[in-house]
């Protein structure tokens, strides 16, 4: 009988090798000292999580400006920063800006719901998923899209009041579900949509994007770009490097 249950308490402990005991598997501090936590995605590659074993442990973890890097060394291994994990700026009230890196291709559910004090965000064209509630009840006055976010879910933006203005850089009309902007679109009825120039129409006669909006204008040289795009096309390659290199040389 001894025997047997030290076979069971050993088969237990070896079940648990390998499960995570926290939301986060490592933190590493960024360019400017702030810490960041990490949560591996088991294939090189790491989404930015919480501190703690819930969301709500170590609350206010992020504040102030966060500049996610695109990737993050740990002991011999190099990862790539491609995921914002669920909840990871939960509740985050003192949360004032964020960048998002060019590698990063999903924003998980709850992942800004509630930064009340984040007032812009620019979402790169490596972005293909936003999900429910990512950014609901955040203090959003403006959001910029690169030219290849491929899909926002229900309730993505919802209850952001202060948010008057979309700028859209992708030429096809972004796949969102019907209420992305929330259940009830007149809760921001002043809303703008800044397209570009030859594709206003098509998002005018979305069912998805029409509902929301206000206006659909044209999107101007001095609209708000994502960081990096020097060119204007909604993505940030190797045209940038061109474009800036010319600009140095004064052509």
């Amino acid at each position: 009988m001894k025997h047997r249950s030290m076979t069971i308490l050993l088969t237990v402990l070896m079940s648990m090798v390998g499960v995570k005991v926290s939301a986060h598997d490592f933190c590493i501090r960024n360019a400017d000292n702030v810490p960041i936590y990490y949560i591996e995605n088991g294939d090189g590659t790491v989404s930015v999580s919480f501190q703690g074993d819930t969301p709500t442990q170590a609350p206010n973890e992020y504040s102030g400006r966060v500049i996610i890097p695109s990737s993050v060394v740990c002991g011999l291994e190099t990862y790539t920063v491609t995921g914002i994990n669920y909840s990871a700026f939960l509740n985050c009230t003192g949360l004032t800006y964020v960048y998002i890196p060019n590698t990063v291709k999903r924003i998980n559910n709850t992942a800004f719901y509630g930064c009340s004090a984040l007032t812009s965000i620019r979402i790169p064209s490596s972005m293909t998923y936003i999900g429910e509630n990512a950014f609901s009840h955040s203090g959003l006055t403006y959001v910029v899209f690169g030219n290849t976010t491929t899909s926002i879910t229900d309730d993505a933006f919802a209850y952001c009041q202060n948010l008057t203005d979309v700028y859209c850089y992708s030429k096809q009309v972004v796949n969102a579900d019907w209420q992305f902007f929330g259940l009830y679109p007149n809760y921001n009825a002043n809303m703008t949509l800044h397209a570009p120039s030859g594709s206003v129409a098509s998002y005018q006669n979305n069912s998805s994007w029409s509902r929301y909006f206000n206006a659909f204008v044209a999107l101007k040289d001095d609209d708000p770009r994502i960081i990096g795009d020097v060119t204007g096309d909604g993505d940030v390659n190797a045209a940038d490097i061109v474009e800036v290199a010319n600009i140095i040389l004064g052509k």
